[in-house]
């Protein structure tokens, strides 16, 4: 390359470099080089290359810019001349180079210094300005020992370099020897030091004379120069065309050799003419500089560097002093300060300052300007000589200067005011004559109106008069043509009913033809048959014909009564004309049934609306005698008996707050009327009361906003914020959704497609639609809006329910608007439906019902009984609540029974499932219940209520809202009830209740049809079609009665997959053998068969499910699952077909409840022989019932009990001998008496039999014999061993390899070695070689990313053992270098999992395996795999079980699938608890109270998390709040809630990157400190929570208290002085003398100064006295207490620097509270301005200045300040506005009906 470049032959180059040709006695002698010598050589040739090229340029350069002046007589040249050289060096290390550099800094600052000062004398003398002489300091001295003395120190390094022996060592010790007394030179401090100084001007530098001569000599050997010669290359050639001419000279000349040492480079050159040193060169060079500097006018410019760091606003002041002190412009500055700086000319002065001057004193007009000048000067500057008059200009200092500008200003502003005062005058005066022109003309015009308004006055009177003349006679008119309205609709009303019933009475005649003629043909074909089935199907004909005629009856008979009840009503035209059209034909039964339920529904629905919507009522005055009432008819009320014990007005009084009267109001309240702590709460109330008056019409709605607005408040769907986004998918049951699969994979028979499509399920509704009084609900609303906002908040807040009913009730109180009561009443009656109210006013408020009207008091007081014993709802109410509400009626419904028969029932908005249950039970005498739910279907989607407290009408609501979701009404919802068994007992048995034998057979058969029920065996549904052939015809065989069956029983999918006749064949081969073809089997018995049969087969479909998350226990691959519960155990499912546990009863050892109460959570402990499981859910208690009753249940039938203890020879001979853990087994009568404490039984293991006492054994949960295996890890000796080892009993798996997953997806392998026999790599296999290429194929090709996989790997190899380290290196330097490049770039996530599969895939290496799960372990905690290679991953962990660290990595994996992947590798405590075989990882955490704690964190434990679990284990009332610090040596950060605390943790500790190893140390060992505080005082209620208030409140705000943020009266100091110091002290009234000692620990700081020490003293001490009695803890909340009701408690106080606002100070306090951001005067404390966060639009920090813009998006002003809280200000603010936002969501529910 080089050769190339300089265009010569590399044999030349190489051979000029290498070696020395030299002449002696005429021969030329060749001499190679040693390695140092032809570095030098070469390091020479490339300088002076480098140099000849910088000559070259400049003189280009010159030549261009640098022209001469032709046309000037003396051909001069004016020109600029630009000097940039190096500052002043003072290295660690200095050598010849900072010797020269420094000696032409000294010549340039003696230069510099002289100009300047010759500058400001020359400047004087001209003025003849008499001053005194500057001293200044002169480095003469210093450039006499550089360079100027005869054997300076540069003419000793010439002298030197010139001697053939002269060395370093000769050299410093003749400069030692000549100048060692010299001052401005420092000697070496011995002998053997290499080390001399020089004391320049701006400091010492010591100098290294090592390389001094070398360096001097600075000369190009003649080998290269002729090597130049012989170059191609032109510029080369001519850059060292001097040294080519004087080389040919001198080779052709040389008649004597330079001497130069052996030891040098020069001594085997050729015998050229000696040149110059470098010095010479330097100083030559130099005196020319300095020469040209003298002949010019030089202009100095001086640049510094603030930091070395190369860092914006950071000034480093050592580093700018030095530079100062360097430049020498600290003389400069001396030099310029002494004098007179500020110059002016006499007429600039004058014309500047011509306001100053009086007149009186001068006068300009007649006095010269130097004059003038001199008078200003006099009168405005005090002092002597500080300032001077020259010839042409006046002389002043800085300060002088200040001074007249600042007195210039104020007297121009006194001038500008009169010029204002005068203008003003002048247009007041002009604009109250125009004013006063206009009045005049007001008055003219005013008279001549009223005259006009009142002879208009007089006509509309006359108009009035005709009007009512004109009225009263179209009033008579009206009358009869009323009349004659009436008799009409009474005859067309009468026609109408009469003709409906004649249709009804035809069809069901036409139905008991039919269905007579039907049944009578049934009966005789089967009577030829068999008279037992005859005899059945003449029972069931009956049954049958007596239900019909009884629903029959029932429908003909309510028409004419609704008929009659119903007011006589306007309708519409065009609704008669349906009503009246004639029904269509019956055909069959269902048609009937059919029309007739339209017909019911048709009608309930129209009377629904009636009542709904107000309509013109027509009475005929024959009707009624009783006139009726107005809607604005004044009643009175009797609300306000202060007598009764329990009236409202007496609760008004107690609870209540400011003043709050008990009566009907019309405005808006400003206050909540109960207290309530919570600040949502309050601003719920209000908005509720804002409601409440719109919804009973007290004040009219808003008006209708614009299109846009109209728009943005779309109606949406749902309320509750719990329950936000959800779909019809995700509200139908557990059971559908893990079972849904199986219907897919059938097809489910023929069933149509549902309507409603599945909709993904991380799909989400718009969730930015908040309720509040925004453009939300300013805006009108429908009534049923309005009660659901009403409501919506009343559930999703407790608290407030109270509040609602005293809202409400307050408005009927003295509420003479009928109407307005009505509308009340009725919003009452449907909360009491809804919700139920506390303890404290459940009195007051039956009290307050019992004395309202008949209509709604009976009503009212019956939902109140019927909510508090049900319970609260948990949805919205729905329309047909609504309707019942109005009507005061219970709501019809029907619940259709397995059989396609209904049940009609009666309900309200209180009923359960468990009361439908029982109601439908009673009508259809169903014993066995239990198992039974009710079932709610919404287009083809169908969920189980269950049989409990669940609310009917909530499923209800549900459904309306998926009808809304739907852009549909809600009335349209076409929901239905059904029964259904859900689940079995363990011990069922289907001969006890025939009745639910035969509803479990409809539902199974059913089931099997929609594809419900399935399964891999063709044989079960042949088995089944069978049984139900055998059921419906008896033993009788008809193919068409089988063919029958197939498309009862068999799925359409099977039909065509197989063939029809193929089913037939089959379900006939079954049907013609034993049993079935003798016909001796029961029907009930075949039906038992038949539901066992389908218990067996399918236990999932018969059981009850529960989403639980799995707080502990033994390691499962999932810790958020689904627990199926059912008879024959409990199942832990993940998804719909796997299974990640199954439990059989026998292994339950217990379950019960964990409450939580401070926390309001509830967990289920499951404790079995694997271990115990804690689940959390939120149907925990009805889990641990349904288990605890199975396993009840099951105990008291089960006959196998279990030996505790020994019982060895007993004194009565009748009782058995056995051992602890023997299986017993107990005589069926003889275990069930209740009077005896032991029973009869036979040892399985003895076979001996006798008596047993009770409590000596343990009834085993089966009915089934225990298998040994059970028994074995039942016995209690050896339940320990039995639980470590139960996951042991599983199969061995083989371990699963990447060698599928590589053939897609790694790179080509290649072949190890260069033979033709070399096998080919296994990429998917242990190795110990480094790889040179990634395994995966998509990462060759990015050479970036090849690199940093490859590292990784030989990082994976170090860590595991497989790779020698040449170098020690820590475990966490590695897992840098394995995961720090993976968690920057996600494409090497996957490369980093299959290196360390692959290494830990056939490693025989038992340590290397240890550490390759240290990894994995690692690895499975930052992120995961995509898609493609989780499988494989979860594969290769699951087929390692075996391994101690496989589950936990396998859980991990699965967790993080779930999350966001990690953004840093594992931090340090990872890797060392990693390392120490530990999983779990703990971290201190301090608080504010100077204690600390340590918790249990994992590696993706979010900020947010570990701030819950504190919250938790401090037992704290709320987690909202607070936040976690970090604290290190210079700096505090809040953390981030929702960044992974580790994460966090290591990118705000860890120092700047200087170097890998000592970050990585550095890191490992800098202290920090992870603090938990309050960060938000939001909610803040001292005494709420003691915990709270002594850990948090107390610690944080004391502080503040002190330095004096507070602005407080010296009473209420006195008093906070002696909570304090009962604090401190206790009752210890000795320390009372401590008292002056401990002021700052007592009074705020900046009030200490108020009194003297005594005085202080004397009023804590009286005010310690008044508190006596209390404890310190007592002492610490009445601090709290004392200071919580002023404006600045809890707030964070910031000291700033402000320039934007002249009016504040220059330094301000920012207060940043709930309330918003306060400047505050920190001398008055006085609050200067009080910015709301709504008023905040942007804000922001930079470096030291923090930067908000205050106001509205048009108009906004920007506030700066300066203060290094700058980040924390920003943090805070942003917290408080995101607390308010997520306070906004929960107090305001994202009730889905809004948009």
């Amino acid at each position: 390359m080089a050769a190339s470049l300089l265009e010569v032959k590399r044999s030349a180059l190489a051979k000029s470099l290498t070696e020395r040709s030299f002449m002696t006695h005429r021969e030329s002698v060749i001499k190679p080089l040693s390695a140092d010598q032809a570095s030098d050589c070469r390091d020479a040739f490339v300088k002076a290359i480098y140099n000849k090229l910088f000559i070259w340029i400049v003189e280009k350069i010159n030549n261009v810019i640098y022209k001469k002046l032709t046309k000037s007589p003396k051909s001069s040249f004016l020109s600029i001349g630009l000097l940039d050289i190096f500052g002043f060096e003072n290295f660690k290390t200095n050598s010849f180079e900072q010797l020269c550099i420094n000696f032409a800094n000294e010549k340039l600052q003696q230069f510099f210094v002289g100009h300047i000062f010759k500058l400001e004398q020359k400047e004087y003398l001209k003025e003849d300005i008499v001053w005194n002489t500057i001293e200044f300091s002169d480095n003469q001295s210093i450039l006499d020992v550089l360079a100027v003395k005869p054997c300076n120190l540069l003419a000793l390094i010439d002298e030197e370099s010139h001697f053939p022996k002269g060395s370093d060592a000769t050299m410093l010790n003749k400069m030692n020897q000549q100048h060692r007394r010299n001052k401005n030179y420092l000697s070496s401090r011995s002998e053997y030091d290499t080390d001399f100084g020089v004391r320049h001007y701006a400091g010492i530098v010591y100098y290294d004379s090592k390389g001094f001569l070398e360096k001097n000599r600075d000369a190009v050997s003649s080998d290269m120069i002729n090597m130049v010669k012989k170059t191609k290359n032109m510029l080369l050639q001519q850059i060292f065309e001097e040294e080519l001419s004087t080389n040919n000279v001198k080779i052709s000349n040389n008649k004597k050799i330079v001497m130069t040492p052996n030891n040098s480079l020069r001594a085997h050159t050729d015998n050229r003419k000696q040149v110059a040193t470098l010095s010479a060169q330097f100083r030559q060079s130099l005196d020319s500089l300095m020469k040209a500097l003298s002949a010019c006018q030089p202009s100095f410019i001086r640049c510094f560097k603030p930091n070395n760091e190369k860092q914006s606003e950071t000034f480093d002041r050592e580093l700018c002093m030095r530079q100062l002190r360097y430049s020498g412009m600290l003389d400069t500055i001396r030099i310029r300060k002494l004098g007179f700086p500020i110059r002016h000319t006499f007429e600039d002065f004058l014309k500047r300052y011509r306001v100053l001057l009086k007149t009186t004193v001068c006068d300009p007009k007649t006095e010269t300007a130097a004059a003038c000048c001199e008078a200003i000067c006099k009168t405005e500057i005090q002092g002597e000589d500080v300032w001077k008059i020259g010839r042409t200009k006046i002389f002043l200092r800085d300060a002088h200067d200040a001074i007249l500008e600042r007195l210039r200003e104020e007297k121009l502003s006194k001038i500008a005011l009169v010029i204002q005062r005068v203008m003003m005058g002048h247009k007041d005066r002009k604009s109250f004559l125009k004013k006063r022109r206009a009045a005049v003309v007001l008055q003219k015009n005013w008279r001549a109106y009223r005259q006009e308004k009142l002879r208009r006055k007089l006509q509309h009177g006359f108009d009035r008069l005709k009007s009512k003349i004109r009225s009263r006679k179209m009033q008579q008119q009206f009358q009869r043509q009323r009349e004659a309205a009436l008799t009409i609709q009474n005859q067309v009303r009468g026609y109408r009913a009469k003709k409906v019933y004649k249709q009804k009475r035809e069809a069901i005649i036409l139905l008991q033809a039919y269905t007579r003629g039907t049944m009578s043909r049934r009966e005789t074909s089967k009577l030829r048959n068999n008279a037992s089935i005859l005899r059945q199907q003449k029972e069931a004909q009956q049954r049958i014909a007596v239900e019909l005629q009884q629903r029959l009856n029932v429908i003909a008979k309510s028409q004419p009564a609704v008929r009659e009840s119903e007011p006589i009503v306007e309708q519409d035209s065009e609704e008669e004309s349906i009503d009246l059209m004639p029904l269509p034909p019956v055909k069959n039964v269902s048609e009937v049934k059919k029309a007739a339920d339209q017909i019911e529904k048709k009608e309930r629905r129209a009377m629904l609306e009636s009542l709904e919507e107000p309509s013109i009522i027509i009475t005929p005055s024959s009707i009624s005698t009783t006139p009726t009432p107005s809607l604005e008819e004044e009643e009175d009320d009797d609300f306000d008996d202060a007598s009764e014990e329990f009236s409202f007005y007496k609760f008004s009084i107690l609870n209540f707050q400011s003043n709050h009267s008990h009566t009907h109001l019309n405005q808006r309240l400003k206050q909540p009327l109960l207290p309530h702590d919570d600040e949502a709460d309050v601003l719920a109330c209000l908005t509720v009361w804002w409601i409440i008056l719109r919804y009973m019409e007290d004040i009219p709605e808003p008006k209708s906003a614009d299109a846009f607005s109209q728009a943005s408040s779309t109606i949406s769907s749902r309320v509750l914020p719990h329950k936000q986004g959800r779909r019809l998918s995700s509200l139908v049951g557990l059971d559908q959704i893990i079972l849904r699969k199986n219907k897919k994979k059938l097809g489910g028979g023929n069933r149509k497609a549902s309507v409603i499509t599945e909709e993904p399920e991380d799909f989400t509704e718009d969730e930015d639609i908040l309720i509040g009084e925004g453009p939300t609900l300013d805006r009108p609303l429908t009534s049923m809006e309005k009660l659901n906002i009403i409501i919506g908040y009343a559930l999703s807040k407790r608290d407030i329910r109270d509040e609602i009913y005293c809202q409400i009730c307050k408005q009927l109180v003295n509420n003479r608007n009928r109407k307005s009561r009505m509308h009340g009443w009725t919003l009452l009656s449907i909360c009491l439906g809804i919700f139920p109210p506390s303890e404290l006013f459940i009195k007051y408020l039956e009290s307050f019902i019992l004395r309202g009207p008949n209509d709604y008091k009976e009503y009212c007081a019956k939902r109140l009984q019927r909510i508090i014993a049900n319970g609260e709802r948990k949805e919205l109410p729905c329309v047909i609540e609504q309707q019942s509400a109005k009507s005061k009626e219970p709501i019809e419904v029907s619940v259709t029974l397995l059989d396609d028969s209904t049940v009609s029932l009666q309900l309200d908005s209180i009923s359960t499932s468990a009361e439908v249950c029982q109601a439908v039970a009673n009508k259809i005498d169903l014993r066995d219940t239990y198992g039974f739910s009710l079932y709610i279907t919404l287009f083809e989607k169908m969920w189980s209520l269950g049989s409990c407290e669940n609310h009917v009408f909530d499923a209800v609501s549900q459904c309306e809202q998926e009808m809304r979701r739907q852009g549909k009404p809600e009335k349209d919802a076409l929901w239905m009830l059904s029964i259904r068994k859900e689940l079995f007992t363990p011990w069922h048995d289907c001969s006890k209740d025939p009745v639910s034998s035969d509803l479990i057979y409809r539902q199974v058969i059913k089931g099997i049809k929609i594809g419900d029920y399935t399964s891999d065996k063709d044989d079960e549904y042949v088995q089944m079609a069978a049984q139900h052939y055998y059921i419906k015809f008896g033993s009788a065989y008809s193919r068409e009665n089988v063919q029958e069956v197939v498309g009862e029983c068999i799925t359409t999918t099977l039909i065509e997959s197989k063939s029809m006749s193929k089913w037939i064949q089959l379900i006939s081969t079954v049907i013609l053998q034993d049993p079935y073809a003798k016909g001796k089997l029961k029907t009930d018995i075949v039906k038992g068969d038949l539901v066992k049969n389908a218990q067996r087969a399918w236990p999932l479909h018969f059981s009850k499910f529960f989403e639980v998350i799995m707080m502990s226990g033994p390691p499962l691959p999932k810790s958020r699952f689904v627990v199926a519960v059912n008879w024959s155990g409990i199942f832990f499912m993940d998804g719909r077909d796997k299974r990640l546990l199954e439990l059989p009863y026998l292994e339950v050892k217990e379950v019960h409840i964990i409450s939580e109460s401070h926390l309001n959570t509830r967990s289920v402990s499951l404790a079995t022989i694997r271990g115990e499981f804690v689940l959390k859910s939120g149907e925990c208690a009805e889990m641990a019932a349904l288990i605890e009753k199975h396993l009840v249940g099951l105990k008291q039938r089960s006959v196998y009990a279990l030996v505790r203890q020994d019982v060895n020879k007993p004194d009565d001979p009748m009782f058995l001998v056995c051992k602890r853990g023997d299986l017993l087994l107990a005589e069926e009568d003889d275990k069930d008496s209740p009077e005896r404490n032991w029973f009869k039984a036979t040892n399985q293991r003895t076979d001996a039999s006798g008596a047993v006492y009770r409590d000596r054994v343990m009834f085993l949960p089966t009915l089934d014999k225990p298998t040994d295996e059970m028994l074995e890890l039942l016995t209690p000796g050896q339940h320990k061993t039995a639980a470590k080892n139960a996951p042991e009993r599983e199969v061995t798996v083989a371990p699963v390899s990447l060698k599928e997953f590589a053939i897609d997806n790694f790179r080509p392998a290649v072949r190890l070695g260069a033979s033709k026999g070399a096998v080919r790599e296994k990429l998917w296999a242990c190795s110990r070689e480094p790889l040179k290429q990634p395994l995966m194929k998509r990462l060759v090709g990015d050479s970036d990313l090849s690199s940093l996989a490859c590292n990784a790997y030989t990082a994976i190899l170090k860590y595991m053992g497989d790779y020698p380290i040449k170098h020690a290196r820590s475990p966490m330097e590695l897992t840098d270098q394995i995961f720090g490049p993976a968690t920057q770039y996600k494409a090497l996530q996957d490369e980093i999992y299959c290196q360390i599969m692959r290494q830990m895939t056939n490693n025989n290496n038992r340590l290397s395996m240890e550490r390759g799960w240290q990894l994995m372990w690692l690895c499975s905690g930052l992120f995961t795999p995509n898609r493609n290679l989780l499988g494989y991953t979860q594969r290769f962990l699951e087929s390692r079980c075996r391994e101690q660290l496989a589950p936990d990595c396998l859980q991990r994996l699965n967790g993080m699938c779930s999350k966001e992947p990690r953004n840093l590798p594992p931090h340090h405590i990872e890797v060392e608890a990693i390392q120490q075989n530990s999983t779990q990882i703990f971290h201190k955490i301090h608080f504010p109270n100077e204690t600390s704690d340590i918790f249990e964190v994992q590696s993706t434990t979010t900020i947010e998390d570990l701030c819950r679990s504190i919250t938790y284990q401090l037992k704290l009332t709320s987690a909202d709040g607070y936040g976690l610090s970090l604290k290190t040596t210079n700096k505090m950060v809040n953390l981030q809630d929702q960044k992974y605390l580790f994460d966090s943790l290591r990118q705000t500790a860890e120092p700047s990157k200087k170097g890998k190893r000592v970050k990585e140390v550095i890191q490992a060992n800098m202290p920090y400190l992870v603090i938990f505080k309050r960060k938000l005082w939001f909610n803040v209620s001292p005494g709420k929570d003691l915990v709270a208030d002594l850990m948090f409140h107390y610690p944080q705000e004391l502080p503040r208290y002190l330095r004096g943020y507070h602005n407080c009266t010296k009473e209420e100091m006195t008093n906070i002085g002696g909570l304090l110091f009962r604090a401190e002290v206790d009752s210890d009234r000795s320390q009372f003398v401590m008292i002056p000692r401990m002021l700052r620990e007592l009074v705020p700081a900046d009030q200490i100064d108020l009194m003297s020490p005594e005085e202080w003293k004397k009023h804590i001490i009286q005010a310690y006295s008044k508190q006596s009695g209390i404890t310190v803890q007592e002492a610490k909340i009445e601090f709290l207490k004392a200071i919580c009701s002023w404006p600045t408690f809890g707030c964070a106080f910031f000291e700033v620097k402000q320039t934007c606002e002249s009016s504040y100070p220059h330094i301000v306090l920012i207060a940043i509270s709930k309330l918003g951001i306060s400047l505050i005067d920190p001398q008055t404390k006085e609050v200067l301005v009080m910015h709301p966060f709504s008023r905040i639009k942007e804000y922001q920090s930079e470096g030291n200045y923090f930067e908000m813009s205050i106001g509205t998006l048009l108009r906004a002003v920007v506030f700066v300040c300066e203060t290094t809280q700058a980040n924390t200000m920003e943090d805070l603010i942003r917290s408080y506005v995101t607390m308010y936002e997520r306070q906004r969501t929960a107090l305001r529910p994202k009730h889905n009906i809004f948009s």
